[in-house]
C-alpha cells in the first residue's frame, strides 16, 4: 500500500464511530414514514441504504417490530427473520411475542425446524397469555416435527 492509499483510507476507519441518537433519527425518518404508510418493501430497502452508510446505526424498538411484522405478512420470510432477530436481540426480556413470530417465519418461510426450536427454547413460558402458550405449543410441535 502507497502512502496515498493509505490516506484515503483512512477517512473511512473514522466514519464507523458510534451513529448518535441525532443522526441515527436522520438516517431512518424515511423509514418511519414508510412503515407508518404500509409500504414495508420501500422501508426494508430504505433501511438496507442507510445502513450501507451507517452500519451500526438501529431503528427505534417500535418501528423495527412493526417493519419486522410488516415484512412476514408479505411473506418476505428472510427481511422479517432478519429484523425480529435484530429486535429480540435489542429488547431481549420483552421478546416472548417476537420469539413466537420468528419461530413460526422459521417454519414457515424457511422450513427450518432446528432453527425454530432454538428461537423457541428461550421463550418464557410462564409469562406468556393463555393465547400465545396455545400458540407455542403448537409452534413447538411443529419445530419438533421438522427438525
Amino acid at each position: 500500500m502507497t502512502n496515498s492509499d493509505a490516506s484515503r483510507s483512512a477517512p473511512e476507519t473514522s466514519t464507523r464511530s458510534t451513529v448518535s441518537r441525532e443522526s441515527n433519527g436522520a438516517l431512518f425518518s424515511q423509514d418511519k414514514a414508510f412503515v407508518e404508510a404500509g409500504e414495508f418493501d420501500a422501508a426494508y430497502d430504505e433501511l438496507y441504504n442507510a445502513r450501507l452508510r451507517a452500519p451500526e446505526a438501529t431503528l427505534d424498538e417500535p418501528v423495527l417490530k412493526v417493519l419486522a411484522i410488516g415484512l412476514a405478512k408479505k411473506r418476505q420470510w428472510d427481511e422479517a427473520a432478519e429484523l425480529m432477530q435484530e429486535y429480540i436481540d435489542a429488547c431481549p426480556d420483552s421478546s416472548d411475542s417476537m420469539r413466537l413470530r420468528l419461530a413460526n417465519v422459521l417454519l414457515k418461510g424457511t422450513n427450518d425446524g432446528r432453527a425454530a426450536f432454538r428461537v423457541l427454547k428461550e421463550v418464557n413460558q410462564e409469562a406468556l397469555s393463555e393465547d400465545a402458550l396455545a400458540t407455542f405449543k403448537k409452534l413447538l410441535k411443529a419445530a419438533k416435527e421438522s427438525r
